[in-house]
C-alpha cells in the first residue's frame, strides 16, 4: 500500500523553507519533498507502509513544533 500526506503551512515561508529544505530525503520506504509556494510551504510525504508513514509524519510534526517555538521566542 502507498501513502501520501501533504502538510501546507502558511506564514514565514522563507525561513521555514530554509530550515526544512535540508530534510528532503528519499529512502527505500519513504520520500520527503519540501516545496516553497508563494504564500506557504508544502511538505509532501510519501511512504510505502504505515510504519514509515507514522515515522515521517511524527518527525515533521516535531520539526514544525520546534520551528514554531523558536519563531515565538525570536519575535
Amino acid at each position: 500500500m502507498k501513502y501520501k500526506v501533504i502538510f501546507q503551512i502558511d506564514g514565514n515561508q522563507e525561513l521555514l523553507y530554509k530550515c526544512l529544505s535540508q530534510e528532503q530525503d528519499k529512502k527505500d520506504r519513504f520520500e520527503l519533498k519540501i516545496r516553497k509556494k508563494p504564500k506557504q510551504v508544502e511538505i509532501i510525504m510519501l511512504a510505502n507502509d504505515y510504519v514509515a508513514l507514522k515515522a515521517i509524519t511524527n518527525s515533521m510534526s516535531k520539526m514544525l513544533e520546534l520551528f514554531e517555538k523558536l519563531e515565538k521566542t525570536h519575535k
